[in-house]
């Protein structure tokens, strides 16, 4: 399929003779980019996107991704009450359910498939949700059901033992994980260092806007100086470097 152009959009001819003139060539699910018959369209410049990339480019909100073995809800609802504190409407994504912060229906699979995931952050979008938070797992980074996301900030938490009937191994595991801090949409990043996985990824990335956090570790962006636990809950002072 094409999104027709205007008269000054230069016509591109396809490989059986036929010619179109378009902005924008969108190609249906598992056609691959690559096929000859984009040649013309390439040479003109005309842009060959996928039907989810199209869809990308209509979600207005920022996306957070959180990722890692455990943790990910935790993390998810703090920050939705976080930015509800701060007024700001926001949406969840993950294992407890989709929805407005504190509006969630549940969710059969923690990441969603591709059109639900779109057709939910519309659905926040129009409801006037500003951000939303989602848990991004790695069945759901392996099999690209996020890969048209423009995730502005990504989140890991750790990596212990799951999976692993699907993924065989760990190494495994972890390269699927590992994707989430690859997209070119992140503007920054957040990985636990107190992980070991974490920072290793720290160390091989090698990116200035991937930020560590610690609990007590100094030698991290983001830790915490006189942790008191109680009844109350937890209480720290957070060191911002």
């Amino acid at each position: 399929a094409a999104i027709l152009g205007d008269e000054r959009v230069s016509r591109v001819q396809f490989a059986d003779g036929s010619e179109l003139a378009a902005d924008l060539v969108v190609i249906s699910p598992g056609v691959p980019h690559t096929l000859p018959i984009f040649e013309p369209a390439w040479a003109k410049g005309t842009p060959v996107i996928g039907e989810m990339e199209l869809a990308a480019a209509f979600i207005r909100e920022p996306i957070v991704a959180v990722t890692g073995t455990n943790g990910k809800t935790t993390i998810a609802t703090l920050l939705a009450n976080c930015f509800s504190l701060l007024g700001k409407q926001s949406a969840q994504m993950g294992t407890i359910g989709n929805g407005l912060f504190g509006q969630l229906k549940s969710s059969v699979n923690t990441t969603l498939d591709a059109i639900s995931e779109f057709s939910e952050l519309r659905s926040y979008q129009q409801q006037g949700a500003e951000y939303t938070i989602m848990e991004v797992s790695s069945h759901g980074l392996d099999q690209g059901r996020v890969s048209a996301l423009p995730f502005l900030s990504a989140i890991f938490t750790n990596l212990t033992r799951d999976h692993l009937d699907y993924h065989g191994d760990m190494s495994s595991y972890s390269a699927a994980k590992k994707r989430l801090f690859k997209f070119t949409s992140l503007e920054n990043g957040v990985i636990n260092l107190d992980d070991p996985v974490g920072a290793a990824w720290l160390t091989e990335l090698n990116n200035k806007t991937l930020k560590s956090y610690s609990v007590d570790n100094p030698l991290a962006d983001f830790y915490c100086q006189n942790t008191v636990y109680d009844d109350a809950g937890i209480h720290a002072t957070l060191i911002v470097k």
